[in-house]
């Protein structure tokens, strides 16, 4: 949240309460990403399972996960796919849509003790 604009500095507040200094040229000179600008976001994951693993079966668990989880949107469809052939390992992206929580942190729990 912008707090104040000055002549060579604006001064936020972040989502986890910090006081950001940003100076005005690099606002200028600098590209702005709003995260909460449009009604839908992707979300990018990536996971990363040894060669000799069963790539089909990492598959359908990634899958039925998204399928299970309500908050992941069904349109647009989500991706899976090998993102990449790495020294050790296959990386594979999960992009699912979703809607930006309102407030807060969604879904998250705490435990004590």
């Amino acid at each position: 949240m912008v707090q104040s604009v000055q002549l060579f500095t604006t001064t936020l507040t972040s989502a986890d309460n910090k006081m950001v200094v940003v100076p005005n040229s690099a606002i200028l000179n600098g590209n702005i990403i709003n995260y909460s600008r449009m009604d839908t976001r992707r979300v990018d994951m990536t996971f990363g399972i040894g060669y000799g693993s069963d790539l089909r079966k990492a598959k359908l668990v990634l899958e039925r996960l998204v399928n299970e989880e309500p908050r992941i949107l069904k349109e647009p469809a989500v991706t899976i796919a090998v993102a990449a052939l790495l020294d050790s390992s296959v990386s594979i992206v999960v992009r699912p849509g979703s809607r930006p929580a309102t407030t807060g942190v969604s879904g998250l729990t705490s435990t004590s003790g």
